[in-house]
């Protein structure tokens, strides 16, 4: 049952929505302020052309703030749903099923601003739950950029031993020297996940044939169970730029120089450390775990992993500003890496490495593109090669090519190929811990991949095909243990998404269809959809814009992956098919200049469609729930 706010709560709703609409009466408009904040990735930081996007103002999907496909709780492990390719040649130590709540240095943004901007976001709901972050980032001159974001996740969840308390933060800068010549990017990241595991519900049948009764009454098979993973990242990227230099006039009496780059000269440095730990006291994890290789008494499972990435990299550029004819671009860089690998179980964590070892990798890099010159077809070619190293052999390549359709930009058809063979990551090669251990020699993961789409950003519609062939697969099997499937398996996919206005309607569709080809190692659903139906309405001489509307998440069923808590990994199960079951969200959204409110009744059809709705095997996903979410953008 949906229990009604307390007084405080409603008190303190009713006050954030006062402030917001204080705040609303600023006399400068969203569209104007917009203009004065510059956002950058770090492929855009030192791109000629300035290319950069600008602040979020849009309502649509605003709502839908963190990722519903987990454990039955905001913070817990992720399920994946499709299967994409491998991660990135060179040294993985093991698949994260935690990556979505964590800052990841590929995702830092970078900000050039005329005034501070900052940027809050609040969202409360049930069983304690509070997901809270901001943004910060002002210049202390026209060249230097500081930025500083948070999030904290908090909230108990429905069962027992869901609770979950994940703080992250970042701290990134940029800079340019006045005359070009010199730039540099570097971001701190800290990761902090904690939460608790609890193997999930002992009997579906409590579940499905229990009613409306507190979901805490249930009997969970793990209640002492934790995990935790701290993870320090630190990167720093600094381009040197040569060119010719230009002179301009600032008066009469005073000149400016600023060199025009012809080619880019960078250097990164990348040092991420990582420690996750599991712990358990064991007091209902003998029924639950078939193996017990130090302890029968406690669990006390530590794993560390330390990686130092250096690359040097040289590219030609482009400046259509300075009349350059240059019409093909190239890039050559190489990469060296190290690693430290480190497993510990208790007692032996306070006498001895259990395990320890170091690897290092060299992978030289290049690129061949070429530049818009008024062209309508466009490539862009690359190839990455372990010379040397633990993954000696490795390699990665592709070529995409896109057209543009009618010359606009924002119509286009895009086919792109890769080929990869790489070694699993390796957790699946090398693991020992109090419940599972391993020492695997597998072969070489063998990818091959084609994806063709279309887009036309006009229309908003977007639409596409591919298919991942895989040879040498690594998985998990029934006993949650490695192996790997040497024959040759294709995974075809379609999906489309197109937005349908009709006057004051929208139908957003976001479809995905996929089939697997000769394995019976990859479980995934034939059809994975999220549709969003709502009406628009302009309040108070447009004021006050509003969405009135439904959520709709479905996929169809399949055998859903089953979940390890001692390793935090996916594994095979043929035990219960998930899925056929529809979640829908009743959401009010509303923003004010730059303010955005929502309310949603999330799973609100739970109360009448009967028990059944999991994640994955005796995982059930949340019941309804009331939330409320505010955002607030300030520039001064």
């Amino acid at each position: 049952m949906l229990k009604a706010p307390s007084k405080n709560k409603t008190l303190f709703i009713f006050f954030l929505i006062c402030a917001t609409i204080s705040y609303s009466q600023n006399k400068d408009t969203a569209q104007a302020v917009k203009k004065e904040v510059r956002i950058y990735k770090e492929s855009q930081f030192n791109n000629n052309d300035t290319t950069y996007s600008g602040i979020d103002t849009l309502l649509d999907g605003y709502q839908i703030y963190t990722n519903r496909n987990n454990l039955g709780n905001i913070g817990l492990a992720s399920v994946k749903q499709t299967l994409g390719l491998p991660p990135d040649i060179g040294f993985n130590y093991a698949p994260n099923n935690y990556s979505f709540y964590k800052y990841n240095t590929d995702d830092i943004k970078y900000y050039n601003t005329k005034t501070p901007y900052t940027e809050v976001l609040l969202v409360m709901g049930a069983k304690k739950e509070q997901d809270f972050s901001f943004v910060h980032t002002q210049n202390v001159n026209k060249n230097l950029n500081f930025a500083a974001t948070f999030q904290r996740i908090r909230s108990d969840g429905f069962y027992e031993g869901q609770s979950i308390n994940h703080n992250c933060g970042s701290i990134s800068s940029n800079y340019k020297t006045h005359n070009n010549r010199y730039s540099l990017l570097s971001n701190i990241i800290y990761n902090n996940l904690q939460n608790a595991e609890n193997g999930g519900i002992v009997s579906d049948s409590a579940f499905e044939y229990g009613g409306n009764q507190d979901k805490k009454l249930i009997p969970v098979n793990l209640d002492s169970a934790r995990r935790r993973e701290t993870e320090r990242n630190f990167y720093f990227k600094q381009f040197f730029n040569f060119g010719y230099i230009e002179w301009g006039q600032i008066n009469d009496s005073v000149s400016k120089s600023k060199l025009i780059p012809t080619s880019i000269l960078s250097h990164s440095l990348f040092i991420q450390g990582n420690a996750r730990s599991y712990a358990d006291n064991q007091s209902k994890s003998e029924g639950f775990y078939s193996d017990f290789y130090n302890d029968t008494s406690r669990t006390k499972d530590s794993s560390y992993f330390w990686k130092i990435e250096n690359k040097i990299s040289w590219q030609t550029t482009v400046n259509k500003t300075n009349g350059s004819k240059r019409k093909i671009g190239t890039e050559l860089a190489v990469m060296h890496q190290y690693m430290e690998v480190k497993q510990y179980i208790f007692p032996n964590m306070e006498k001895q490495n259990v395990y320890f070892s170091s690897f290092s990798n060299i992978i030289p890099q290049a690129r061949l593109f070429n530049y818009d010159h008024g062209q309508n077809l466009f490539y862009d070619i690359y190839g990455k090669y372990v010379a040397s190293g633990f993954n000696k052999g490795n390699y990665d390549y592709g070529i995409t090519l896109k057209q543009l359709i009618n010359k606009d930009k924002r119509n286009y058809l895009q086919l792109k190929g890769t080929a990869r063979e790489q070694a699993p990551e390796f957790f699946y090669q090398n693991y020992i811990s109090n419940h599972f251990k391993w020492n695997n020699q597998f072969s070489n993961i063998s990818t091959q991949n084609i994806d063709l789409r279309f887009v036309s950003e006009k229309i908003f519609f977007e639409a596409g095909c591919s298919i991942i062939q895989y040879k040498n697969y690594v998985y998990l099997d029934y006993t949650a243990t490695p192996e790997q499937f040497n024959p040759t398996f294709k995974v075809f996919s379609a999906f489309l998404k197109k937005d349908v206005h009709i006057k004051r309607f929208t139908i957003s569709n976001n479809i995905i269809y996929q089939k697997t080809i000769d394995s019976a190692v990859v479980n995934l659903p034939s059809l994975i959809t999220h549709e969003s139906f709502f009406f628009s309405l302009d309040l108070f001489k447009k004021a006050l814009e509003t969405q009135i509307g439904i959520d709709l998440f479905y996929n169809t069923s399949y055998y859903a992956n089953a979940y390890m808590p001692a390793t935090g990994m996916f594994y095979l199960q043929n035990q219960k098919q998930i899925g056929n079951y529809p979640y829908l969200d009743f959401f009010l959204s509303m923003k004010i200049k730059t303010a955005r409110i929502f309310f949603k009744y999330e799973h609100f059809n739970s109360a009448f469609m009967g028990n059944t709705y999991y994640s994955t095997l005796h995982y059930p996903m949340p019941d309804n729930a009331f939330k409320f979410g505010i955002s607030w953008k300030f520039f001064d």
